[in-house]
């Protein structure tokens, strides 16, 4: 029976990603699919892969050292991206082993405050936008990919171990630092460790090998042919450096430096994480206040009685935006009611009457003029 694989979503621009991680063997499946359109495809067993999707960007996938779900997948579309950058994508997740949460806690930035500090941080953040943004539209989609720039999170499906994994990383931060940091540690004591139990036995077998005999071949000799290569007077280059004293550090200064850069990564991986929370979030409300709106301009137009819709569909009338569907068209007159209606035709009564008699004046004049 066939493992079930696992899978990360990502809706950008519209277009909804699916990448599927595969186990076989001592390697990995990894398919890439855009709308249900298959984009890319690879078998691996490197902990760290770029699939390259041309025109769809390219995704960065952290698999594991050993087992247990993916570490990460990154979408690049060779733009800029407020998300991260290299510095603090160096921070790859590789923390060992699978861990299981229950709960999930978004993560929230910090806010630049009012005065000089708050606009000098707010500068540093644009100029360092426009820098990323100049790499990434020089190297590509594939070559933000490989130098870890920026990029879009993947979402592991709900309910996978990868998402718990995910949650409780949210949910307990320190922890997660710590445990990348002891693992960096243990990864440097082990070793030490071995060598020094095994210079303590001092116990060698005595094995006597048998003493064998083997033929000894006269192989031909080749005269190979004597070249007079020339002699070329290289020029000699007398560059004086300068004597610097550096001073002793102590020896277990070796053993901390990877402790401290593992620290340091994994700080850089969660400030990456939450960076990437916070834009999510921002997607997030942009889209319901999208939907939002649409919901308002629908039940404002059920709202709208019937006369006035079929008004609105007639040519000519200007829509709620300020727009006509048509020229020349006839304006619709206001309604009018019973007594503004029988006022008009008493009006209209006199003035017909008021024609008629001054007809008959001016026609008993013609014939008296006649006459």
């Amino acid at each position: 029976m066939s493992k079930e694989p696992e899978r990360w979503h990502l809706t950008q621009d519209g277009h909804e990603h699916t990448v599927e991680i595969s186990s076989k063997g001592v390697g990995w499946v990894l398919r890439w699919t855009s709308d249900g359109t298959e984009v890319a495809t690879q078998k691996t067993s490197e902990s760290t892969v770029v699939l390259d999707g041309k025109e769809h960007g390219a995704v960065r996938l952290k698999l594991p050292s050993v087992s247990g779900p993916a570490r990460r997948v990154t979408l690049y579309l060779g733009e800029a991206d407020t998300a991260g950058s290299a510095g603090a994508d160096a921070g790859t997740d590789d923390g060992a082993g699978t861990v299981d949460g229950s709960s999930s806690v978004d993560g929230r930035g910090s806010v630049d405050g009012p005065g000089s500090g708050g606009k000098a941080s707010s500068k540093g953040k644009k100029s360092g936008k426009k820098a990323r943004k100049d790499v990434g539209e020089q190297v590509g989609a594939a070559g933000q990919a490989h130098l870890g720039m920026g990029g879009t999170d993947f979402v592991p499906e709900e309910g996978s171990k990868a998402a718990k994994r995910e949650a409780w990383i949210r949910e307990h931060p320190h922890q997660y630092a710590a445990r990348r940091t002891v693992t960096a540690l243990a990864g440097m004591l082990v070793p030490i460790g071995l060598i020094w139990l095994l210079r303590q036995i001092t116990w060698r077998p005595d094995i006597n090998w048998p003493d064998i005999d083997l033929p000894q071949i006269n192989l031909p000799r080749i005269p190979w042919p004597d070249i007079p290569w020339p002699d070329i007077p290289w020029p000699e280059f007398n560059i004086k450096l300068p004597d610097i004293d550096l001073p002793d550090l102590p020896g277990w200064v070796q053993y901390v430096w990877p402790v401290l850069i593992a620290f340091v990564l994994a700080q850089s991986e969660l400030r990456r994480r939450k960076q990437q929370d916070e834009k999510r979030k921002a997607a997030e409300a942009a889209r319901e206040a999208e939907l939002a709106r649409e919901a308002e301009l629908k039940a404002a137009n059920e709202k709208k009685p019937l006369r006035s819709k079929i008004a609105d569909a007639l040519p000519g009338r200007p829509k709620e935006d300020g727009s006509k569907q048509g020229l020349g068209t006839r304006r619709e007159e206001p309604e009018k009611d019973e007594k503004t209606t029988q006022a008009c035709r008493t009006t209209e009564a006199v003035t017909a009457e008021a024609v008629t008699a001054a007809k008959a004046v001016k026609a008993k004049a013609v014939k008296a003029k006649s006459s």
